[in-house]
């Protein structure tokens, strides 16, 4: 399309991509044209930035063989990035085994019964999930909880970690919302939740109204 009637590559024969890095586009060419594409894996942020222009292109197969290739290998410290970027691109395959990254590790706490302890830091990567992320798995029925009170102790625990306990009220909303309130027990909601200052509102110390009502489902 780029050499169409009336472009100025047509007349040029040039096309310029001045955000596009060299070394990225050298990749994705040698890949098109049949030949030894050299990736470098060193930082996610590389291979994010190949995976970016290979959709962009709608280079579709090369964007699953990068997917499926140990360069996107899903660790602690990989695992945040390539989560975002597999949302931001609609790469399913990846964001799921994010999400199953995630879920291991949290499987662990809950198994050890660690969060109800408000004195136990979240590890890594969980307390920097975003509240998207976050809210995601506690929407999950995959989420590997023996009850409802253990996501509640999920929810509270990141509250109070994630950015130094600074969620803003929509966000802290959006969290607890995910929450399967009806499947916490009155006495639970009454003498922690509706006691979190993290869910109270700015000056009079109340409940936001919705959440106040998704409560009531307790």
């Amino acid at each position: 399309k780029t050499f169409s009637i009336g472009m100025r590559e047509q007349t040029s024969g040039e096309v310029r991509l001045p955000d596009v890095e060299p070394e990225r586009l050298r990749s994705v060419l040698d890949w098109m044209y049949g030949r030894e594409a050299v990736v470098d894996v060193t930082t996610p942020e590389t291979l994010i930035g190949l995976l970016e222009l290979a959709e962009r292109w709608q280079v579709s197969d090369l964007c699953a063989q990068l997917c499926a290739s140990e360069a996107c290998a899903v660790s602690e410290s990989t695992v945040l990035e390539l989560w975002e970027a597999a949302q931001r691109m609609n790469l399913g395959n990846l964001e799921a085994r994010c999400r199953d990254y995630v879920m291991a590790q949290l499987g662990a706490l809950f198994e050890c019964g660690r969060l109800r302890n408000e004195g136990v830091a979240l590890p890594l990567p969980l307390k920097d999930l975003s509240p998207q992320q976050l809210q995601a798995l506690l929407e999950s029925d995959d989420l590997p909880v023996t009850s409802e009170e253990q996501a509640l102790d999920l929810a509270l625990a990141y509250a109070r970690e994630h950015r130094g306990g600074l969620l803003t009220q929509a966000e802290a909303e959006q969290v607890f919302l995910a929450v399967r309130w009806r499947l916490v027990p009155g006495p639970t909601i009454a003498e922690r939740a509706m006691r979190a200052k993290c869910l109270q509102q700015a000056g009079g110390g109340a409940l936001p109204p919705k959440l106040l009502a998704a409560m009531a489902d307790g």
